[in-house]
């Protein structure tokens, strides 16, 4: 019983120190993702619209080169799957041809109510 309560304690004494630093607990380390999974290219897909939207151009999927996912322990304890998605990007209307790719890292951050933050870099 001793223990329980030394771990409880010990648990929620991690949670309120991440909570007050506003850091996030990672629950596992990233683990790779197959970059030829629909699944994979449908999130680059996603970040493409969402830099098209931000920058108002039109860009066009190129390749996927890496993807990232793991498990984490947001600040109010809610657990959370981080996926990062490193990607190329064309411009749709660029009549130069050395110029017009660019590298987009898309952020994906699912909550497990269904919610989900895509961020471009």
């Amino acid at each position: 019983m001793k223990y329980f309560v030394l771990l409880y304690t010990l648990f929620f004494t991690i949670l309120d120190y991440t909570h007050a630093q506003g850091q996030v607990v990672p629950l596992e380390s990233f683990r790779r993702l197959n970059v030829n999974n629909p699944v994979v290219r449908r999130w680059a897909m996603q970040g493409i619209a969402v830099l098209g939207q931000q920058r108002n151009k039109t860009f066009v999927l190129v390749r996927v080169v890496s993807a990232d996912a793991r498990y984490e322990l947001d600040v109010n304890g809610t657990e959370r799957v981080r996926r990062r998605v490193d990607s190329d990007a064309r411009m749709a209307n660029c009549n130069r041809p050395g110029r017009c790719i660019r590298e987009v890292f898309t952020v994906i951050l699912r909550y497990f109510n269904g919610t989900q933050i895509i961020n471009v870099i």
